[in-house]
């Protein structure tokens, strides 16, 4: 056999080997995700389903950098940030290491809705440890209505009509900054706070639409959501993220 043909199949064997490998890592990865909820106490998640999850994950986009790695390895960031205890620098370096990771993936995958979703709920959660005043001074409320948009057009439903909370929550949220941020909207936040019930009444949709209910006065409406919300069982496949939720809805409840 000539030298360059060994060559050739050495280096299809060799990519071949890589994507393999890559496919096995994301596998791995999305099954430890799927068992993030073993051993969690209450809404407290145990770090090491996660942890497992992440490193799968990563090595899984080091070795074939695609839109679902990317996406994957972002929602385990978030999952770890929002529900493993930890001290708040810490909570703040993984959402900052998120919505890094998350800007220059939708550089690199600009027409992927988990990739830009799972960003949003980064930057979400960093401009809470930034400070919501100061984040939006630094454009990132602009951002975030920006790519909210952009996922409802891609895939209004994913996520739970993810696209629709999240902007319905930016408006719901952000302050209104004269000569800086003057679209802020309680009207549009209802809208897209409804639509996102509508579409899929979960318990963190439910949740945010009687928040904003009660903010444009309607109390009886939201104390009536909230009331029915409590009656819900947590999904299996989000269990530490409903009862979460569940907690929620009922400490906002005790507050209308």
């Amino acid at each position: 056999m000539k030298t360059s043909n060994i060559l050739i199949i050495a280096a299809l064997t060799a990519a071949l080997t890589q994507t393999v490998n890559a496919a096995s890592f994301e596998v791995l990865g999305k099954e430890w995700y799927e068992k993030r909820a073993e051993g969690a106490e209450g809404t407290s998640a145990k770090p090491e389903p996660i942890n497992k999850a992440i490193a799968y994950y990563e090595k899984a986009f080091e070795q074939q950098a695609s839109a679902e790695n990317a996406a994957g390895l972002l929602r385990c960031y978030y999952f770890k940030g929002s529900f493993v205890s930890m001290t708040a620098d810490e909570q703040k370096a993984i959402f900052s290491k998120g919505k890094n990771f998350g800007e220059a993936a939708v550089k690199q995958f600009p027409s992927s809705a988990p990739v830009k979703y799972w960003l949003v709920a980064h930057m979400g959660k960093w401009a809470k440890t930034y400070g919501v005043i100061s984040a939006a001074r630094e454009g990132a409320a602009d951002k975030i209505k920006k790519l909210s948009e952009e996922i409802i057009q891609l895939d209004p439903n994913y996520n739970d009509a993810g696209g629709y909370e999240i902007l319905g929550l930016v408006h719901f949220h952000s302050p209104n900054i004269p000569f800086i941020l003057t679209w802020p909207s309680n009207k549009s936040a209802l809208e897209n706070l409804y639509k996102a019930a509508q579409f899929a009444p979960t318990i963190a949709n439910n949740l945010c639409l009687a928040q904003a209910l009660a903010k444009a006065g309607k109390k009886d409406l939201a104390s009536a959501l909230l009331k029915k919300t409590l009656t819900m069982q947590p999904r299996a496949e989000k269990l530490v993220e409903d009862r979460s939720g569940l907690k929620r809805v009922a400490e906002v409840l005790k507050n209308i």
